[in-house]
Order: structure tokens, then C-alpha cells, then sequence
């Protein structure tokens, strides 16, 4: 059994995520990822209507190096350097490892969810 305890902390990138808030970007803007393989790292958004070749469509494809095991993880943009709005969640990479993630404003309202 494990004890979670939900925040809104993004452990080894330096920020929290603002509450209740989430941001779609546009191309050329910075994005901050966190995948449990390749860890924090940032980089850009190259196209904001990319089609995944496993299913999703309309996601986010960006320049951001990425790895098997970084699905689930949070993509943030935007705020400040302790603050910043949930982008998605990677949904995968890419054929040559970029990040490709869920935009927050498709599985939020979908969901049910929020960032508390």
C-alpha cells in the first residue's frame, strides 16, 4: 500500500504548477517537461496539431528530447521561474525521441479534472 500525497510541486524542475489554471501554447513557445526516464527538461513547441502515429491526434509536438518511460509526465509553460501553468501530459515521442504531449485543455474538461 502506498500513501500519495497530491502537489502541485514538480520535483527536480524547480516549480509549481498555478492552481486550477492551464495554458495552450503556441508554436515557438518554451515548454518545461518532466518524464521519469530523461527527468526536467525544456526546449519548444514545433506544432500544435501533430498526429501521433499510435492514435491521439491534435497534440503537441515539440524539440524537447524525450524516452521510453517519460509518458505521464507533466508539460508546463509560461509563469514565472517558481510558477507555471500545466500545459498536457506526454503521451510519447516521437521516431527520433522529441516529446509529444495531450494538451491540459482537451483532458481537463473531459476528465473532470483540475489542478488543485
Amino acid at each position: 500500500y502506498y500513501y500519495f500525497e497530491p502537489s502541485r510541486y514538480v520535483s527536480g524542475a524547480g516549480f509549481s504548477l498555478y492552481a486550477g489554471a492551464y495554458m495552450s501554447p503556441a508554436v515557438g513557445t518554451t515548454v518545461y517537461t518532466k518524464g521519469s526516464t530523461t527527468g526536467y527538461k525544456t526546449g519548444s513547441v514545433i506544432d500544435i496539431n501533430y498526429k501521433t502515429g499510435y492514435g491521439p491526434e491534435n497534440c503537441v509536438l515539440t524539440d524537447v528530447p524525450g524516452a521510453s518511460g517519460d509518458s505521464g509526465g507533466p508539460v508546463a509553460c509560461g509563469g514565472t521561474s517558481t510558477n507555471r501553468l500545466l500545459a498536457g501530459i506526454i503521451t510519447g515521442i516521437t521516431p527520433n525521441n522529441r516529446i509529444i504531449y495531450v494538451k491540459a485543455s482537451y483532458i481537463m474538461p473531459e476528465l473532470g479534472l483540475k489542478v488543485w
